[in-house]
C-alpha cells in the first residue's frame, strides 16, 4: 500500500465527493465499496470518518460546471478541516500536509 511505501502509520479517509463526473452514470450511481468492506479485508481505512460529500448528494443529472464545482468545494473543505492538525517541515516554510488519491480526471479540474 502507498502508505506503508512512505513509511505512514495511519487510516484512510474515504472520500465519496471525489469521484469523477457523475454524467458517465446516467442508468444509476454505481455500487460503491463501504469503509467497513475495505476495514473487514484488512485495509486501514477509518471507519468514523464523515465525508465532506456523502454518497446521498450524488446527482447524475451533473453538469460538467457542477463537476469541477462538487471537487473544488470538496478539496477545499477536506483541507480546512484538517489545517490544524499540524504540518510537515518539508523545508524552511511549513506546509499543511494531506495525500489525495484521486481518479486522473480529478486532476483535470484543477482544484488538486
Amino acid at each position: 500500500m502507498l502508505l506503508t511505501g512512505l513509511g505512514v502509520e495511519r487510516e484512510v479517509n474515504l472520500e465519496p465527493g471525489l469521484f469523477e463526473w457523475l454524467g458517465w452514470y446516467l442508468a444509476g450511481v454505481p455500487k460503491f465499496m463501504m469503509a467497513q468492506e475495505f476495514h473487514d479485508a484488512g485495509l486501514p481505512v477509518c471507519l468514523t470518518y464523515t465525508p465532506v460529500w456523502p454518497f446521498s448528494r450524488y446527482n447524475v443529472q451533473e453538469t460538467t460546471e457542477q463537476f469541477y464545482d462538487r471537487c473544488y468545494q470538496v478539496t477545499r473543505d477536506i483541507l480546512k478541516r484538517h489545517e490544524s492538525e499540524g504540518t510537515c517541515n518539508m523545508s524552511v516554510l511549513r506546509w499543511l500536509c494531506v495525500l489525495f488519491v484521486v481518479v486522473f480526471s480529478l486532476l483535470l479540474t484543477g482544484c488538486m
